[in-house]
């Protein structure tokens, strides 16, 4: 590979099966009404409301369950693996919630087209399931992220995520503050 055309490293491997017939039907009829396509990103967060962005939401349990409990703000979900976005666009649906909407994209496309301070939380559950010091180059929350999410955070905003993991309190807490945007 040349070093004009770099190989983008992403946070996820996309390992999935094709959905099955009613996934798709599903993800057709569902996608317009709580979906927000990519052209619409630069517009998250212009309303009143507060958004709360929830990174990777795998199949939506947690996503919806915040959200039903708190219909005062507005939540957003990314994630990449279809399966899991169609079960959470059932959901959806099924518990007629109106402030949650889905996004099919790796989270440092959609940060980059967000504009400065628009949300209001960003909630990472489960953001690194690379162990392994060679697979280092995955992890989610590094340098890049930390700063994409000091920037669209709202004055005041937070980022959530697991304190415990070995891995978290070595980037995230144990480093000079300088280099921690968001404390």
């Amino acid at each position: 590979m040349s070093a004009a055309y770099p190989r983008e490293i992403r946070s996820y491997a996309r390992r999935e099966r094709p959905l099955g017939d009613a996934a798709r039907a599903a993800r057709e009829r569902l996608w317009g009404r709580f979906a927000i396509a990519d052209h619409e990103w630069p517009r998250i967060g212009e309303g009143c409301r507060d958004i709360v962005l929830d990174v990777g939401f795998g199949d939506g349990e947690s996503l919806l369950t915040l959200a039903a409990a708190d219909t005062a703000r507005d939540y957003v979900g990314v994630e990449v693996y279809r399966a899991g976005l169609v079960k959470a666009l059932r959901a959806i649906e099924q518990a007629g919630l109106t402030n949650v909407r889905v996004i099919e994209a790796d989270v440092h496309d959609v940060f980059r087209l967000i504009p400065d301070q628009r949300i209001a939380v960003i909630q990472v559950f489960f953001p690194d399931p690379w162990p392994k010091t060679r697979h280092h180059k995955r992890r989610l929350v590094q340098g890049p992220f930390l700063r994409e999410a000091a920037r669209i955070l709202r004055p005041g905003g937070c980022c959530i995520w697991p304190r415990t993991g070995r891995l978290m309190r070595t980037r995230c807490w144990r480093r000079p503050r300088r280099s921690r945007p968001w404390s």
